[in-house]
Order: C-alpha cells, then sequence, then structure tokens
C-alpha cells in the first residue's frame, strides 16, 4: 500500500505525518507522489504509522439535511449551527475536520426531527 494510501486510511493529513516524524512536508508531499523515501526515512515513517490506529467510521443516519435547512428550521444562522456542529454541542449531527481548514458537516434528519418534537 502506497503512503498516500495509509495517510488516507488513518484519516491523517501529510501535515501531521511530518510533524510527527520530523520528516519536511515537500519530501513527505513527494513519498505520497511516489518518490521512494531513504530507507532512514522509510523505517522513521514504518515506526510512526503502525503505532496510530485507524479511527472508525462514523456511523451516520443516511437521510441528511442541508446546514442552511436544518439552520432555519432551528432558528440559528448557518454559520452558528456549522459552529455548535464542529463543537458537538448538538445531538442531531456531527461535523469532521478532513483538512486544516476544511470540515464536512451531518444533520441527521431523524436527530433534527426528534430534537423538535415534528416530523420532518
Amino acid at each position: 500500500m502506497n503512503l498516500k494510501q495509509r495517510l488516507s486510511d488513518l484519516h491523517m493529513s501529510q501535515k501531521q505525518l511530518a510533524e510527527l516524524t520530523g520528516i519536511s512536508k515537500q519530501s513527505i508531499s513527494s513519498y505520497c507522489n511516489g518518490v521512494q523515501p531513504s530507507s532512514k526515512n522509510q523505517q522513521i515513517i514504518d515506526e510512526i504509522l503502525p503505532t496510530i490506529k485507524p479511527k472508525e467510521p462514523e456511523l451516520t443516519d443516511p437521510y441528511g439535511l442541508p446546514i442552511p435547512e436544518a439552520a432555519k428550521l432551528i432558528g440559528f444562522s448557518p454559520q452558528a449551527l456549522r459552529e455548535a456542529l464542529k463543537q458537538q454541542r448538538v445531538a442531531f449531527g456531527f461535523a469532521v475536520q478532513t483538512s486544516d481548514n476544511r470540515w464536512r458537516y451531518h444533520v441527521s434528519k431523524a436527530g433534527l426531527s426528534e430534537y423538535l418534537g415534528v416530523s420532518l
């Protein structure tokens, strides 16, 4: 398995691996693009990655609501709802950080329906 796939399976960024190993971000990037690491760097990477357990996938309700629609239903602005999801302050959805500045959001239609006490 190549390094890019290993990082993806672990939900780890190249930057995070660089910080853990002390190998430059540029080198990690080139390794992810198929360049063979030196034996020393390969050993460092192999020592770090097996010690990290893959994150369990989130179990989600397949019926989600768009953030603007969910925010309107509960009287939040879309940004306020996103922040609440990031901070895990609401039980009807969640946010997942996909990179340093990017997030994915999920609002469960069933969970929001239960929270509001209405059928959606």
